[in-house]
């Protein structure tokens, strides 16, 4: 459960707080170093899950003193936020930003002689209805965190629970099927079994500038 602990120094919440940072072990080093780097102004103490249905323990195991919560994704801070609708502690969600979902699309077809893009399957936009080659070609009106909070809006604790094993499954079924050639996702949580698959997937990382707005604002 509990994976580490860290202090960066420089502008942020301030040198006082103390930030949760609740992430799967896949992501742990990711955010150490991403963290070391940036310097945002807080000790934390990084609490690690391997699925949903972990996170009010992981919460609830948070000490008192500890003031500020980061999530790596909507679904656990949804899932957090349903569980525990009084808590008093600030809680952050990284997500991703637009480009940051872009850049790794073009970089995956750049670097995959042949790759074609209707051949990516990405939950990161299926999870709001809308398929890889769409959400790449059209103008958005509403940036990625926009769109994923308003799907999550009024979706309840069991189903946020539930997405989970649903994309899971999703991926593993598009890649028996030989409907895709490779696969995004950004459910850290599902990385190990997608990967035990023989899939060829990729984890769709926060960039340092979007992490900064996170930790800094």
């Amino acid at each position: 459960m509990f994976a580490g602990t860290g202090t960066v120094t420089g502008k942020g919440w301030g040198m006082q707080i103390k930030i949760a940072i609740i992430a799967t072990e896949f992501l742990r080093d990711f955010i150490n170093a991403s963290l070391r780097e940036l310097k945002p102004g807080f000790s934390y103490s990084i609490y690690s899950y391997a699925t949903f249905e972990e996170l009010s323990d992981i919460y609830r195991s948070i000490p008192e003193n500890i003031g500020g919560v980061i999530t790596t994704g909507a679904f656990p801070s949804g899932i957090i936020r349903r569980s525990f609708p009084d808590t008093h502690r600030i809680i952050r969600t990284m997500n991703n930003d637009d480009a940051d979902l872009c850049k790794l699309v073009l970089n995956l077809m750049g670097s995959r002689c042949g790759l074609k893009l209707e051949r990516i399957y990405a939950d990161p936009t299926d999870v709001f209805g809308v398929d890889l080659a769409t959400y790449v070609a059209s103008e958005r009106e509403k940036s990625f965190t926009e769109r994923i909070d308003e799907f999550l809006s009024g979706k309840s604790l069991a189903y946020l629970i539930g997405m989970e094993s649903h994309y899971r499954e999703k991926h593993l079924k598009l890649w028996r099927e030989g409907r895709i050639d490779v696969s995004i996702t950004r459910f850290s949580s599902i990385m190990p079994a997608l990967r035990d698959a023989g899939l060829a997937v990729h984890f769709a990382y926060p960039s340092l500038a979007y992490m900064a707005q996170v930790c800094h604002d």
